[in-house]
């Protein structure tokens, strides 16, 4: 595991990349439909990505909290407001 040089492992932040591949593949793989489908109530495009928003903002900080990069938090959660206004209506 390779650390900073303030002992904190940098390895953290791809818990939030791996999730943003994890909504990218559901959303090419018809996830909201399917859900959608499966459970008899429309899962909107605009849902999808406001409730996997928060998900991915959850991690962001998280990640920033524990790698103590405020600034890198900061960048992150500019991040998920611009993907997130950016997304489908």
């Amino acid at each position: 595991m390779k650390a900073d040089a303030g002992g904190r492992v940098l390895w953290v932040w791809l818990f939030p990349l791996t999730y943003v591949a994890h909504v990218a593949e559901e959303w090419w793989g018809g996830f909201p439909a399917w859900a959608s489908r499966l459970f008899g109530a429309r899962l909107t495009d605009g849902a999808f990505w406001s409730i996997n928003g928060v998900g991915v903002l959850v991690f962001g900080v998280a990640a920033a909290v524990l790698t103590g990069g405020i600034a890198v938090g900061l960048l992150v959660l500019l991040g998920v407001f611009a993907l997130a206004s950016s997304g489908p209506r």
